[in-house]
């Protein structure tokens, strides 16, 4: 029941976040920027994208040399099938999937892989959190207290970012100290009922494997190297689609906006981050001045380059390994179903 309120939540918020977005729109104008949009940008801007994801690929492969070394090659499949997890499914389930198909196919724990598909994500986050510490002295404040979107928007980055630096900490402090580990495992064990704490025990013993990186100097130095190498590519993307509407703004504009859409997405929303992405970004846009009939087009082409490409090599990849999100899904549920059972 917590999770079907969880889902329809998420699913209200985004759907009402994706209202905002259009509320104000004037559709002719968006139409007119639709249509006179140069496209011959995108085929370029998606080659770009694919290169983001094999900067993640490799990032993912130092987090689990502790595990065991698999080759880029090998992950960048389960990387994309992933992504197109997170795409057509809610609560970024996406991390689950991939920890459970690297899980089988390379014969390492399931749960130890979900923690280092959690640690990649929170670095993700903390290098947007740096590059909007960096970018933000850049940004013009004029208005800022007179917009109530502008005003929400900066609370809203505030609270996030927050959150990403305390639970990356939190990870850290866990990772090198064991008995700061066990403390935090014996207050996470209180909140479980009775019956399902053994099992929770050992699956955070698992869990806490996977963090062995964020103890290993060399794999962490490459991690945040290549999180930072991830969002120039993305962003370089981005600027490519940007391209092909006469919006005018400059890279680190574009950067900006970028980053406070990625960010955005990390709250409860629809699928694919729809309605969080748009907001943020086209807050952003419209205080450097953007048109709104522009930006507005602009932020719909670019959302559905970003998930459309990938969502369908991730299909086409999880059709090659003769496996669905209803097969993956399956045994997970059983798993979940036998433990509801034990006393």
């Amino acid at each position: 029941m917590l999770r079907s309120r969880r889902f329809w939540l998420g699913m209200i918020f985004g759907l009402s976040l994706l209202a905002l977005f259009l509320y104000g729109t004037d559709f002719a104008e968006l139409g007119s920027a639709l249509g006179k949009a140069q496209y011959a940008y995108l085929p370029a801007a998606v080659a770009v994208y694919f290169v983001a994801v094999a900067f993640r690929t490799l990032r993912w492969r130092y987090l689990l040399v502790p595990l065991k070394k698999v080759p880029s090659g090998r992950l960048f499949p389960i990387v994309v099938i992933g992504y197109m997890a997170n795409n057509l499914l809610p609560a970024r389930l996406g991390e689950v999937v991939r920890a459970y198909i690297v899980g089988e196919k390379e014969g390492i724990s399931k749960a130890a892989a979900l923690a280092t598909a959690i640690v990649e994500r929170l670095f993700d986050g903390l290098a947007l959190v740096i590059l909007l510490l960096v970018l933000a002295p850049l940004v013009p404040l004029r208005g800022i207290s007179a917009q109530w979107t502008s005003a929400g928007l900066v609370l809203a980055l505030l609270l996030i970012s927050g959150a990403i630096v305390v639970l990356l900490a939190l990870l850290f402090l866990a990772a090198l100290s064991s008995r700061a580990a066990q403390a935090m495992g014996r207050i996470g064990l209180r909140l479980v009922p009775r019956r399902f704490q053994g099992r929770v025990r050992e699956l955070g013993i698992l869990f806490y494997s996977g963090l062995e990186a964020m103890r290993m100097p060399g794999p962490l130095l490459a991690v945040v190297v290549l999180s930072f190498l991830v969002w120039l590519a993305e962003f370089s993307m981005y600027y490519l689609v940007a391209l092909a509407f006469p919006l005018g703004r400059p890279f680190w504009e574009i950067a900006f906006g970028g980053t406070a859409a990625n960010l955005a997405i990390s709250v409860p929303s629809l699928p694919g981050g729809v309605g969080p992405f748009e907001v943020a970004f086209l807050g952003s846009l419209l205080h450097f001045g953007a048109d709104r009939g522009l930006a507005s087009a602009y932020i719909i082409v670019l959302h559905a380059t970003v998930l459309l490409p990938v969502t369908v090599l991730g299909l086409a990849f999880l059709w090659r390994e003769n496996l669905s999100l209803s097969r993956i899904a399956r045994p997970i549920r059983d798993e979940i179903a036998l433990h509801e059972k034990q006393k």
